[in-house]
């Protein structure tokens, strides 16, 4: 018999609060993104993401390199606004490619 003890069953009320969530949380991670993203620091996040990283690994990454304060450090809507705001330093420049990240 398995131990489903932690398991949460979510119904459609509790998807929908649960996306809300994760939609205010995206957000309030883009505001702090934008605080303190710089050219030097984009540069890092895309070499991250070329090199195959995912979401969570930047995350990850940037947390231990740039002393974070979000949670899990591996928070992947943190590395989605990472990269989101990462990527805006390049979007002009020559053969620039959003497929490439």
């Amino acid at each position: 018999m398995e131990d489903n003890s932690g398991l949460i069953v979510l119904n459609e009320d509790g998807l929908k609060d649960l996306c809300e969530k994760a939609e205010e949380t995206f957000t309030g991670f883009e505001k702090d993104v934008k605080s303190f993203m710089t050219k030097e620091k984009a540069e890092y996040v895309k070499s991250l993401r070329v090199d195959g990283y995912t979401w969570r690994a930047i995350a990850a990454e940037c947390y231990e390199k740039w002393g974070g304060d979000w949670f899990p450090h591996s928070n992947q809507l943190m590395g989605m606004a990472l990269c989101e705001e990462a990527v805006k330093y390049f979007e002009n420049e020559p053969g620039f490619d959003k497929e490439d990240w």
